[in-house]
């Protein structure tokens, strides 16, 4: 008899473990780049070099969710969280090392990545409230099943206004560019040549974030706009 218990067990452990591994994966990426930045007694280029050996993560847990179709789970609200943090501990670690990057040049990438998450994290925030209100309009009670309803309500209206625009794209290319450019100055510290590089991708970068940004707020104020109307045709 303990053998049924023991195979529902294992059949638990495989069940759980298939639905999460996108998310394992996406989280082990994660704690890999802090610990190669932060932790790993390394030189400034072999933490660089496993930080870049983490980025696959990324790609890979995207490539793993759609193949065990469970692309629809939590795990789509912690994979752009965690590559947020991601790139922030990049951004801090290399403000740390005024040797081998200006710190204004990642001050202003950083206020940057910033700007670019205020009108979003208002927007899902205001979202957020506005169903919750709804609910207890309805005078329905909220519990953790409610917020989860609300939670999936939300998620296709947020991926139409917030997705990644073009210019979103173009700046992480020359963000990229850049941080290919500070790698290879680590390892040849008297090739100032490289300087130049990354400060040019920076300022590429920060010219495409700057309309990123207005292109949000854009969005934002419509989508606000949008909110208002159906809230007082609510009533």
């Amino acid at each position: 008899m303990d053998a049924i218990p023991e195979r529902f067990r294992l059949w638990l452990l495989r069940y759980w473990f298939g639905r999460n591994l996108a998310n394992i994966i996406s989280v082990t990426g994660f704690i890999g780049a802090y610990l190669f930045l932060f932790y790993f007694n390394l030189s400034v280029t072999g933490k660089l070099a496993g930080f870049i050996a983490m980025l696959p993560f990324d790609g890979i847990d995207g490539k793993v969710a759609r193949w065990l179709k469970m692309d629809n789970g939590v795990g789509k609200y912690i994979d752009p969280v965690v590559d947020k943090l991601r790139n922030f501990f990049a951004l801090y670690f290399l403000f740390l090392n005024p040797a081998l990057v200006f710190k204004i040049v990642m001050g202003l990438i950083f206020l940057g990545e910033i700007a670019v998450l205020v009108p979003f994290g208002i927007a899902v925030c205001r979202a957020f409230k506005y169903r919750c209100d709804d609910y207890r309009k309805k005078k329905k009670r909220l519990d953790w099943e409610v917020y989860k309803a609300i939670c999936k309500d939300m998620t296709p209206e947020v991926e139409e206004n917030w997705c990644v625009n073009q210019d979103g794209k173009t700046t992480m290319v020359c963000y990229t560019l850049m941080f290919a450019a500070i790698f290879l100055r680590s390892i040849w510290m008297d090739r100032d040549e490289f300087i130049g590089l990354y400060v040019i991708f920076a300022v590429i970068g920060c010219y495409f974030r700057f309309y990123s940004v207005q292109d949000y707020r854009k969005k934002f104020l419509e989508w606000q706009e949008k909110t208002a109307t159906k809230v007082a045709k609510a009533g």
